[in-house]
Parts: structure tokens; sequence; C-alpha cells
């Protein structure tokens, strides 16, 4: 097998969710914002978007297991040589792929009880969890980038210039993960999305060289 093709594999699955994200979280929340004061309204206004929503929830939850790929073979990746590391970073970032599953399930959610004439306070409830949940966890791929950072700045066996980048990110997303967490979506996607181009070039060794990580 050539090397690296392995590794390219869930980095490109990573790759693919990160460039359909942002529009798929646009057409499955944003029309679940309550912009107006008048439940009647609301209801149909979501019901007159039924089909968007649902099929924008449902690719998002494909993408949801691409990003599960990902991070999974982000931990083999890097588990030669930072074990305990990688199992944190990856359970951390975990949490963001959890944020999004609820968020795009609410929606779907949401849409369905507009469309079947659920009552207002039944569907708006299913409504806020679209739009926050998700944006509320993303700062979590702080957690990745951390890994990432270390893998970069310290092993050597990434990019530099990666490494300095995602050292940035991790700290821009874990303070707005505390102070500002909804405001942290874009530039944890964004984040995404150069970490993912990143890491879908790199060739290297199905694991980061075993013989390395075991010498002194």
């Amino acid at each position: 097998m050539e090397p690296g093709k392995s590794q390219r594999g869930w980095a490109y699955a990573g790759l693919v969710a990160a460039l359909l994200l942002l529009p798929v979280l646009h057409l499955a929340a944003v029309d679940l914002e309550s912009t107006t004061a008048s439940p009647d309204a609301y209801l149909r206004h979501i019901d007159d978007r039924y089909l968007s929503i649902s099929v924008a929830g449902s690719v998002g939850l494909l993408l949801t297991v691409l990003l599960i790929v990902h991070l999974a073979g982000m931990r083999r990746f890097a588990a030669a040589r930072h074990p305990l590391l990688a199992d944190a970073a990856v359970a951390v970032g975990g949490l963001a792929v959890l944020g999004l599953a609820i968020g795009l399930v609410s929606s779907i959610m949401a849409a369905y009880g507009a469309h079947e004439r659920y009552p207002f306070e039944a569907v708006r409830p299913m409504g806020m969890l679209a739009e926050n949940f998700a944006a509320g966890l993303l700062p979590a791929l702080a957690g990745p980038a951390v890994l990432i950072a270390v893998l970069g700045l310290r092993d050597k066996v990434l990019s530099r210039l990666l490494g300095y980048i995602a050292g940035f990110f991790a700290v821009v997303l874990t303070v707005l993960g505390v102070v500002l967490p909804g405001s942290a979506a874009l530039p944890a996607l964004l984040w995404l999305l150069i970490s993912t181009a990143s890491l879908s070039m790199v060739r290297s060794r199905d694991t980061l060289d075993r013989r390395g990580a075991s010498e002194p």
C-alpha cells in the first residue's frame, strides 16, 4: 500500500464533512429561528420549509458519521506517540460531534412537529436546540487542535506551520467556548476545514513511527 494512503482516508472523511457542514447547518437551523412574534406564523414558516430542513438535517447526520470516522482515524494516527493525549483530545472533540447530532435531530423533529401541526410550545424548544446546541459545543474542536499542535510543534511529524495554526485555534476556541460559546461556530468550522485539508495531504506510515515512539 502506498505510504499514507490509509491516513488520508480518514482525513478525507473529515474534509468532506468540513466542506458541507456550513451550508447544511444553515439550511437545517436558520429557518428555525423565531423571526416573528406570532406562534402560528412561526409554525407556518417552518412547515413551508419542512422538506429542506428535513433533508439538510438528515444529510448533516451522515456528516457526523464522517466526523466520527475522522476522529477515530486521528486517534489511531497519534496513539503510538501520545496514547493518553490522543484519547483525551478525541473525546473532547467528540462533544462537538454530539452537539451537531443533537442539534440536527432537533431540527428534524421541529420541522416534523410543525408539519404535523404540533403546538408552538412543543416545536419551539426543538427549534432552540437546533439553533444553539451545535454552536455551543463546536468549540470542543479545540481538543483535536491541541493534539495536532503537539504533533506539529513537539514531535515534528506534522508541519510546524500547521502546529502553530492548531495552537492558535486551540486558544481561540477554548476562550470563545468559555466566554461566548455561540460565537465559536464559524471559527470551529474554519479550523475543521483547515485541519482536515492539511491532514489529507499528509504522507506518513499507518501509525506515527512506532519505532520512534519506543525510543527514549
